[in-house]
């Protein structure tokens, strides 16, 4: 059985060798990268912070429909750590969080998508990009801000902040653009069609 601590180092040591000094990169080549043009045919998604290196949900669902209806366009997926080849998103990039990759493609593509937030507070969206927040299922729970006790003054900043970057919402009813307005306190256009994950299940059972 690998040891923790050894698969720790591993991963450290690799993130070194893929982004180097990463205040280098937010100071110097980040900041450079904001000026040039933006990339109009690049997208970049994620879904649940890629965690265990998954990608899926309703940002997976899009890149499906992208793939197949827009094949001009170039997905970025980003994942935890992508530590492997993914034959499964054959036509995608996939980068990882936090490299130089990863701020490269922050910095310059036009679309975003995610079900949740990139998460670094050093990002800056540029006027002409447009992010897709696609949200991951139905609020049965309190959520966003109204869940109390949990907010510091900075926290509560920069959620907000991130949470402003939304250009536009996708909700599967008025019930849940109403809530999702209030608790995360945005005002993004609603795109009322539903998750697009459940396009699926229309599709293959012709419901």
């Amino acid at each position: 059985m690998l040891d923790s601590r050894w698969l720790t180092s591993f991963y450290n040591l690799r993130f070194q060798e893929k982004v180097g000094n990463l205040e280098y990169v937010l100071q110097e080549k980040y900041q450079n990268w904001l000026k040039e043009p933006v990339l109009n045919d690049y997208i970049m998604m994620s879904s649940f912070w890629g965690r265990n290196n998954h990608f899926n949900d309703n940002p997976e669902a899009l890149y499906r429909y992208i793939e197949k209806n827009y094949p001009n366009m170039t997905t970025i997926i980003v994942l935890k750590d992508a530590i492997r080849s993914y034959p499964e998103y054959p036509n995608a990039k996939i980068v990882s969080y936090g490299t130089a990759d990863y701020w490269y493609y922050l910095a310059r593509s036009k679309y975003f998508v995610n079900n949740v937030n990139f998460t670094e507070p050093p990002r800056i969206k540029r006027e002409e990009q447009i992010e897709i927040q696609t949200m991951h299922g139905t609020p049965l729970k309190t959520l966003g801000f109204d869940v109390l006790g949990d907010w510091k003054d900075s926290t509560y900043n920069e959620v907000l902040r991130k949470n402003g970057n939304w250009d536009y919402l996708t909700v599967p009813s008025d019930w849940v653009a109403n809530y999702a307005l209030k608790a995360f306190r945005v005002s993004p256009q609603i795109i009322k069609s539903g998750y697009p994950r459940n396009d699926k299940l229309f599709i293959d059972y012709k419901m």
